[in-house]
């Protein structure tokens, strides 16, 4: 599977077999671009799962709105909508133990949710999105609740994107190098940065770090992938950005090829091939959307829900 973009491209024009003087690889990646934004609508599935917290109080709390209503008052919680979003999966309530307090079942729209003269007025299910913002229902008796849990289908980083090596990706408690002077805040040069490396003394040593140097913190995605001894008199190293995880391009590439080809095709106005690869990357798209509807229909009982509300 490729690895980064580059390689998809070149991939994609070996297909193509067009060369550079009919459609460049700026365009090509553009078409590739355009069919993994094509994707992102039409895929649902584990990979583009992601889970978003919001603190209810502290740091980082979320808005908190109190609007009257009929015989009390409804507390109503709003959070801005994710960037990469394409659809809502679930929205909870958690208590400080991380455990489920409730799950906000109801979508309503937004005359409904903020008309406190509608019957659902009281509800503390319900949710609803205005302005490029969610807004959840909440009530008394829930004090306990400590953050709202947002799952939903997102897309995933660009297929050129690579992480910054920063201050904040660094790990403090390394005893091998710290950050050098020039690198106290953000990388001086976009996707890189600087580190100094020092013994157990904190004296500066020219020689090569141990291969086992925990330099980045654990578990973070702006880990090195590359080191170039910059000056070896101070012992200053520059380390690259890595390239992020993305399952489209690491996991599926034949999807962006196919999409990358229906553009390019379009482009180079040979209707007939660009029909063929797009009927392929529809057919692509529905089979692992089948694919996930497949797994969760096995393992256990089929059970299904439905709100009565409002009938009689």
């Amino acid at each position: 599977m490729a690895k980064t973009f580059d390689e998809i491209t070149a991939r994609t024009r070996d297909w193509l077999n067009r060369d550079t003087d009919v459609i460049s690889d700026v365009i090509l990646k553009n078409c590739i671009r355009w069919a993994a934004d094509h994707a992102y609508r039409k895929l649902r599935i584990p990979p583009l799962e992601f889970t978003q917290d919001y603190s209810l109080s502290g740091v980082g709390a979320v808005n908190l709105l109190q609007e009257p209503s009929v015989g009390g008052w409804r507390t109503v919680t709003s959070f801005a909508v994710p960037e990469d979003l394409i659809e809502v999966i679930k929205i909870s309530t958690l208590d400080s133990g991380g455990q489920t307090k409730r799950v906000i079942q109801n979508k309503e729209d937004p005359r409904t949710f903020f008309d406190p003269r509608t019957r659902h007025w009281g509800y503390d299910t319900s949710w609803t999105r205005q302005a490029g913002r969610y807004y959840v229902a909440t009530e008394v008796g829930y004090e306990d609740e400590t953050t709202v849990q947002l799952l939903y289908y997102r897309r995933l980083a660009a297929l050129d994107a690579t992480y910054s090596v920063v201050a904040t990706n660094y790990n403090s408690g390394g005893s091998y190098m710290r950050l050098a002077d020039v690198q106290e805040g953000p990388a001086v040069v976009d996707a890189e940065g600087f580190l100094r490396i020092f013994d157990v003394k904190m004296q500066p040593v020219v020689s090569d770090p141990p291969e086992d140097a925990a330099v980045f913190a654990p578990g973070n995605v702006a880990t090195e992938t590359s080191a170039t001894e910059a000056n070896p008199l101070i012992g200053v190293y520059k380390f690259a950005g890595k390239i992020p995880d993305n399952w489209l391009l690491n996991e599926n590439e034949r999807l962006l090829t196919y999409g990358g080809l229906t553009e390019a095709f379009s482009y180079v106005q040979e209707d007939d091939q660009a029909a063929k690869y797009k009927q392929l990357f529809m057919e692509e798209i529905t089979e692992l959307n089948d694919e996930d509807v497949k797994r969760n229909a096995t393992g256990g009982n089929l059970q299904t829900n439905f709100n009565g509300f409002g009938l009689l």
